[in-house]
């Protein structure tokens, strides 16, 4: 998802990835699991989503978008 997956448009050297989940609810055994290989929870603004990043040397090289499955902004 995000830039680098529209063909011919500009994108930023950051891996976006969707995660769809059955219920929020998930979130709470996502954030142990996601943790270990050194995300950390982003703060959004968005109701029904969770952000989470990764970086190498201070910059971020990776976004996990985590949101309900075939709902309106997955």
């Amino acid at each position: 998802m995000g830039s680098t997956s529209i063909e011919g448009l500009f994108a930023k050297p950051i891996i976006d990835i969707a995660i769809g989940v059955s219920s929020l609810n998930v979130i709470i055994e996502l954030k142990e699991k996601v943790k270990a290989p050194g995300y950390v929870e982003v703060p959004v603004s968005i109701d029904g989503k969770h952000v989470f990043a990764r970086y190498k040397e201070k910059k971020i090289t990776h976004f996990l978008h985590v949101m309900i499955y075939n709902q309106n902004l997955w």
